[in-house]
C-alpha cells in the first residue's frame, strides 16, 4: 500500500502531536523546556508551515529542538526561494543548532544541498503521489546518508554560517551599539 505525500504529514503531525498543523491560527504555543511561550503566527509563516510539515515527513526529521534545527540546515541547504518566513526562520536555527548539534546540522545542511525542495515546486500535484516517489524525484538522500561533503558544500556551510551570523546576531549588536551610544553620550 502507498502513502501519499499529504497522508505523509498527517501521519508526522499525528505522532508529534500536533493535531492539524495550526496553520490558521493566530498564536501558536511552543515549549522551551518546561516554559511555554505564545508566538504570533504571522501571515509569511502561515504560508511556509505546511510547506514545512511536508518536508519533515520527506526527510524524516522529528519536531524536537534537534530535529527542528536539522530540518533549517536542510531548508536552508536546498534555498527556501521566495519565502522570506522560512528565510528568517531557518537562518535561527540553523545558528541555533550550529552551537548545540552542530554535525548534526552540518549534515543536514549537505543533505539539503544534495535534495531539492519543496519551496522551489508546485506542491499542488505532488499531494497526491507517493511519498516514495516523491523523495526520489527530489532526490532526497537518505535520512543515515553519510557522504562526505565536498569542497564546494563545506564553503556553502561556511557561507550560510556568516549569512545565519549576520542575520541573528546583527541586529543585537546593532541594538547594543545604539544603547552603548546614548549611555556615553547623553
Amino acid at each position: 500500500m502507498t502513502t501519499t505525500l499529504d497522508q505523509a504529514r498527517v501521519d508526522y503531525l499525528t505522532a508529534a502531536g500536533l493535531g492539524d498543523g495550526g496553520y490558521d491560527d493566530t498564536w501558536i504555543k511552543f515549549k522551551l523546556g518546561p516554559v511555554p511561550f505564545w508566538l504570533y503566527n504571522f501571515e509569511g509563516r502561515k504560508r511556509v508551515v505546511k510547506i514545512h510539515d511536508f518536508h519533515h515527513a520527506l526527510t524524516g526529521y522529528i519536531p524536537d529542538w534537534r530535529g527542528e534545527f536539522a530540518i533549517s540546515g536542510w531548508e536552508l541547504g536546498g534555498g527556501c526561494g521566495p519565502y522570506w518566513a522560512a528565510w528568517f526562520i531557518n537562518l535561527q536555527g540553523f545558528l541555533a543548532g550550529l552551537l548545540v548539534a552542530p554535525r548534526r546540522v552540518a549534515r543536514a545542511f549537505y543533505r539539503g544541498v544534495r535534495s531539492r525542495n519543496l519551496y522551489h515546486a508546485e506542491l499542488g500535484p505532488l499531494v497526491d503521489q507517493d511519498v516514495d516517489e516523491v523523495r526520489r524525484a527530489l532526490h532526497i538522500p537518505p535520512l543515515e546518508d553519510d557522504t562526505p561533503p565536498s569542497a564546494a558544500e563545506r564553503w556553502a556551510l561556511l557561507r550560510m554560517t556568516g549569512l545565519a551570523a549576520l542575520t541573528v546576531l546583527g541586529p543585537v549588536a546593532l541594538g547594543l551599539g545604539v544603547v552603548l551610544a546614548w549611555l556615553f553620550t547623553g
